[in-house]
């Protein structure tokens, strides 16, 4: 009997220090999302929902995280591809799609930057052939540009 009472006190000690652990570890990931550091604490955060899928606080945590953190790059993911900066653009929309692989602004914000740069050598090309005076061609060009972009302000 006393080594029953044993081991329960030691099965308690171990599940309190183990609660503990997992809440200073739900700590630093908030002290991390204090500090502008949203990554390590996803990383935190996903190792909580994985050790503890049950928990709900750490879901919705990890969830409301991953929200937030989407929204803030693909906000400045499309703010560089409007000033044409199409690599660092990618390199955001595919930090999204690393943790929200679902995401359709991101998929779309991709799509947009294949199509603008397509559109980019398009324009090239009919400014190219504008100065050679081939009007047919630069025409052309121009017009594939419309087809996909009719409000395209650079091909009007």
């Amino acid at each position: 009997m006393k080594h029953t009472k044993l081991t329960i006190c030691w099965v308690l000690i171990a599940s309190l220090l183990g609660a503990c652990a997992n809440d200073l570890k739900y700590r630093d990931a908030k002290r991390l999302q204090a500090e502008s550091k949203p990554e390590e604490a996803m990383v935190l955060l996903d190792s909580l929902v994985l050790e503890y899928p049950q928990s709900t606080e750490y879901k919705s945590a990890l969830a409301t995280l991953k929200e937030r953190q989407a929204s803030r790059l693909l906000t400045e993911a499309d703010n560089y591809r409007i000033v044409e900066d199409y690599a660092n653009a990618a390199i955001l929309y595919n930090k999204v799609l690393k943790f929200q692989p679902e995401s359709s602004r991101a998929r779309a914000g991709l799509e947009h930057i294949e199509r603008d740069r397509r559109h980019g050598k398009l324009l090239a090309e009919a400014d190219a052939a504008f100065k050679k005076k081939d009007y047919d061609e630069a025409l052309d060009a121009l017009s594939q540009v419309l087809d996909e972009n009719p409000a395209h302000v650079k091909a009007k």
